[in-house]
């Protein structure tokens, strides 16, 4: 195949030699010798294969590596190097699918140094996510079984506190409507999590919900739901690296958890010639108990909450389960569209939340933290089918500034568009950042033909 060429810093000029062997008729693979001008080649390949229930890819790669000294001279000495990623997805039956996903390096700077993620498509490149699974489908209802480990690739990442999750299970179901419109659902979950070093913890839940949808005559849509959920942790060992998410004592502990919420919105419709407008006011109460800062309780999965127009009116803006968003809140936004016969759109939202009672779990740096809730809001301008501009942001209530915002502009036609994309992330709404963050990132796209 086409061979292709680079330089690196530290490896020096390459080039790559691609080979692809067809294995019968339905499996095929690519060798591919890569030879640096300043280090040891790498073998790497690919092998994909299709089975009469599924089908997996493989990749991999190893070289012997030149191991050098603190003064970054080499010793003489050689050390093996390798990584192994893919995934596989096979049918049981109707029902039922198992499959896997791995990804391991032989050190954490492996990819990166031999400029593999590109070379092999890996999407993140600070962790490393392998696991394998059973799930399945049955009509409302849904059900899996899983297993994870992570390799972080971060040098502040210590492999010891690196947890291994087995096993995760999760049963999801949907309940048929009734006469009303009204309908049942129910979710459980368990886990465990295990670590040499760090937190502990099995949990098992499971949530009960109602949802009642109901449109009044003079067009008002209402949604009213309630939910209960059970929750029991069992910590086996409180971790020394984790502090602010590890729980306050080892043992059981549990918590039950009602929660109510009453949704309202009222679309207006404005037809004219050639053009069509709908304006909604939105308005929603959620209430539950106070929770307080949660403290007793492991945290995995909730260390974080970013307000954005996506969740201002979900009942638990936590990112996970692992947290509840309790109390009493009221939230309240705009959302308008306009939609012109020749295609063109427009489209902007504001909104914003006011909680009766402070909550202790939720950071400030999350937008929530104060009775009233930093505003959230998006806007959109499409006024032509090869013109489109998105801005997404969240403001201090206080002044109005910025605490993030993020925009994008694309421009073209399918064949060939230019994208560009702007972030910014005040320091204040992150506390890992030293600085405010600011970023810029363009991208051309071409389509030369129908492959």
């Amino acid at each position: 195949m086409a061979p292709s060429v680079g330089s690196s810093n530290v490896l020096g000029q390459f080039v790559a030699l691609p080979y692809f062997l067809t294995l019968g008729p339905s499996a095929a693979a690519t060798i591919e010798p890569i030879v640096f001008n300043r280090e040891n080649p790498v073998l790497a390949g690919e092998y994909r294969q299709r089975l009469r229930d599924g089908a997996l890819v493989l990749n991999a790669s190893v070289t012997s590596a030149n191991v050098y000294d603190d003064n970054n001279r080499r010793t003489g000495r050689t050390t093996p190097r390798s990584h192994i990623a893919g995934s596989g997805r096979f049918d049981i039956d109707e029902t039922w699918r198992w499959g896997f996903d791995i990804a391991r390096a032989s050190q954490d700077n492996y990819l990166l140094r031999y400029k593999l993620f590109d070379r092999f498509s890996f999407i993140d490149r600070n962790t490393l996510t392998s696991r394998a699974f059973v799930e399945g489908f049955d009509g409302r209802s849904y059900g899996a079984a899983q297993a994870f480990s992570f390799q972080g690739l971060r040098p502040e990442d210590d492999p010891r506190v690196s947890p291994v999750v087995l096993p995760q299970l999760d049963y999801h179901w949907v309940g048929e409507s009734d006469r009303r419109g009204g309908y049942l659902d129910f979710r459980s979950y368990s886990y465990g999590i295990y670590r040499s070093e760090g937190t502990r913890s099995e949990r098992t839940a499971g949530i009960l919900g109602y949802t009642l949808p109901y449109t009044a005559s003079t067009g008002e849509v209402w949604t009213l739901g309630a939910s209960i959920q059970g929750d029991i942790f069992h910590v086996g060992q409180r971790g020394q690296f984790d502090a602010g998410f590890r729980p306050a004592n080892e043992g059981f502990s549990g918590r039950v958890f009602p929660q109510v919420s009453l949704g309202w919105r009222y679309p207006f419709v404005r037809a004219a010639a050639g053009s069509r407008t709908v304006v909604e006011p939105i308005l929603s109460f959620v209430a539950g108990p106070r929770l307080g800062g949660q403290e007793r309780f492991p945290n995995e999965d909730s260390r974080s909450s970013d307000l954005d127009d996506t969740n201002l009116f979900r009942r638990n803006r936590y990112t996970g389960l692992d947290r509840l968003e309790g109390g009493q809140r009221v939230t309240y936004g705009l959302n308008t569209d306009t939609r012109l016969d020749g295609g063109a759109r427009f489209s902007a939202f504001l909104g914003q939340s006011y909680r009766f009672q402070r909550e202790e779990s939720l950071a400030f740096e999350s937008g929530l933290a104060d009775n009233a809730s930093n505003l959230a809001g998006r806007m959109l301008a499409a006024p032509h089918e090869w013109v489109t501009a998105t801005w997404r942001f969240q403001a201090y209530r206080e002044d109005l500034a910025a605490a993030r915002n993020t925009a994008g502009l694309t421009l073209g036609p399918e064949a060939l568009n230019l994208g560009v994309s702007y972030a910014f992330i005040d320091r204040a709404s992150q506390p890992s950042l030293s600085r405010d963050l600011e970023q810029v990132s363009t991208r051309v796209s071409a389509m030369l033909n129908e492959n």
